[in-house]
């Protein structure tokens, strides 16, 4: 069964709220508010055989063709971000030392893939220290986290800093390491 679309539907209620009709005060009776019910079914069935006679006013084939388009720009892809490897400053309280092995991915839409790659090229560099300098602030409490949430959220911003003119949606960790030295 087909669904009326939004606009077509406001005008159903547009229609059923001007073709009420009312009847005039009278000395009888003062309120104003009753409506007279001879004269709704007449219209709702009016209203119902318009409706009808306009919904197959549209094209079904071409709905699903552009919502097919949309859901293909739509779809996220994955960028890939690099590899990063870096040892953690000492814990204070027992002096050991772990090395990081991270390898990130950013995922966006389909056509902004190749802006992204091209500013992971143009500024590589940057966003590599940038995120070592990230990794390197972890916390025991976030290696601790299975999901790794606050790194994650950390990175996202720090890659979307270094990258502004093309942010990525969202940031994976393909792999990661934690390897006590």
């Amino acid at each position: 069964m087909k669904r009326l679309p939004r606009s077509l539907a406001r005008r159903a209620t547009y229609f059923t709220d001007c073709l009420e009709v009312r009847p005039e005060p009278n000395a009888n009776t003062m309120n104003a508010n009753t409506t007279n019910t001879r004269y709704t079914p007449c219209c709702s069935l009016l209203l119902l055989l318009g409706v009808a006679a306009l919904s197959g006013c549209y094209d079904e084939k071409r709905l699903v063709e552009e919502v097919r388009k949309k859901a293909i720009r739509s779809r996220l892809e994955e960028v890939d971000l690099g590899s990063f490897r870096t040892t953690l400053p000492r814990d204070i309280l027992t002096a050991a030392r772990i090395e990081v092995e991270l390898e990130l991915f950013g995922t966006e839409v389909r056509y902004k893939i190749p802006e992204i790659k091209k500013g992971v090229d143009e500024q590589g560099h940057r966003l590599r220290q940038a995120v070592l300098v990230a990794i390197r602030q972890m916390t025991p409490e976030e290696m601790d986290d299975p999901g790794l949430g606050e790194l994650r959220q950390r990175l996202l911003h720090v890659v979307n800093s270094e990258l502004s003119e093309t942010p990525v949606k969202e940031l994976g960790i393909r792999k990661v390491r934690f390897i006590p030295l």
